[in-house]
């Protein structure tokens, strides 16, 4: 499965679930929920199962700016393996774990979790 398709399934399961629209937003990985859910998530996906992510910083500023709750989404292999991480998490592993590295990426220096 490759990327699109990750992100395809992810949204059409959380537009199923959740009843909301799901639209792009402040970039291309960035989506906006709206309805019974109002959130930003910013959905990196992986073809194969790999623990070291790159988020970019640049996005990371841009979301914080955008007065609204958002989210992390690292998806794995396919929509249902991965990773949900809120504000704080993020904010957490900036401050104590990851590098914002010369591409302007924060690099995971340790793995979130093992994946079986």
């Amino acid at each position: 499965m490759n990327s699109a398709e990750i992100i395809r399934n992810f949204k059409n399961d959380i537009t199923g679930l959740l009843g909301c629209e799901f639209k792009q937003s402040i970039s291309r990985q960035v989506f906006e929920l709206t309805g019974p859910v109002n959130c930003l998530l910013y959905v990196k996906t992986r073809k194969h199962k790999k623990t070291n992510w790159g988020i970019t910083a640049r996005v990371i500023e841009r979301l914080k700016s955008q007065g609204k709750p958002w989210l992390v989404v690292l998806l794995s292999s396919n929509q249902n393996n991965g990773y949900l991480l809120n504000e704080n998490d993020i904010n957490n592993y900036i401050s104590k774990l990851w590098d914002l590295k010369k591409d302007g990426d924060y690099k995971t220096s340790t793995t979130l979790n093992k994946e079986k």
